[in-house]
């Protein structure tokens, strides 16, 4: 594994694993609403979908390397080519 430094989002603190990502912000933003959950699993999905379309996306944006805005565009067109590969 790759050593973790003093200014990644993640890190390593007192032994245990320290996130500070917008993704983390915006996961705890919609869960504290009133009422909202965040249901975060894969069941269901078609095989390789985060392998092959998603999961370099959700990186991306955990990271911060894209907004939201960008987010949810790549995702869309993803899913779509995911669905469209599928379908071929």
């Amino acid at each position: 594994m790759a050593a973790l430094s003093k200014n990644s989002a993640v890190r390593l603190l007192n032994g245990n694993i320290q996130i500070d990502t917008p993704l983390k912000y915006a996961a705890r933003a919609y869960e504290e609403a009133a009422g909202k959950t965040s249901a975060w699993h894969w069941m269901g999905q078609p095989s390789n979908l985060a392998q092959d379309y998603t999961g370099i996306i959700f990186q991306n944006f955990a990271s911060g390397v894209i907004n939201t805005e960008q987010f949810v565009q790549n995702m869309k067109n993803a899913v779509s080519a995911g669905i469209a590969s599928w379908r071929a």
